[in-house]
């Protein structure tokens, strides 16, 4: 029983990495810039993501220092070099929002990356990191989700 345990976490990040393949951002969704330990991370695919015309939608929340959340912003400032479009606001000096759409692929699959972070009352930062793909447009996921 552990093993099979163990085989379906394997899959599980394998899946969640993959995802984010070729993005300077992917650090902060596989654990090696924001902690197993107080984040929150979603992983869905598949029919239930049909009425958001999206088949992966990955989510990670944590509070986070303010080093970290400067290495995760320039990670994905960097990202947004490669966007087919993208929106971002700086506040007092610090990325706090971004939404970006990459190239589609053949297949017509999009590929969009959002961001956005706020200060917490004890000085470090909730930051929220999403990665998503499907046959939506970054119109249809700014009407659904607002800023």
């Amino acid at each position: 029983m552990r093993k099979v345990f163990l085989l379906i976490i394997l899959i599980l990040v394998y899946c969640s990495l993959a995802a984010q393949d070729g993005l300077k951002s992917a650090p902060a969704f596989d654990g090696r810039l924001i902690p197993q330990e107080g984040r929150t991370e979603t992983l869905v695919k598949g029919s239930q993501l049909d009425r958001l015309e999206l088949s992966l939608f990955h989510s990670v929340k944590s509070v986070i220092s303010a080093q970290t959340l400067d290495e995760i912003a320039a990670l994905v400032q960097e990202d947004a070099k490669d966007a087919v479009s993208k929106e971002m606001d700086i506040v007092h000096g610090r990325l706090s929002y971004a939404l970006i759409s990459f190239q589609r692929s053949e297949a017509g699959k999009g590929r969009f990356l959002c961001f956005q972070s706020q200060e917490a009352e004890d000085g470090r930062f909730e930051v929220i990191l999403v990665y998503m793909e499907g046959s939506t447009t970054i119109d249809n996921l700014k009407r659904k989700f607002s800023k």
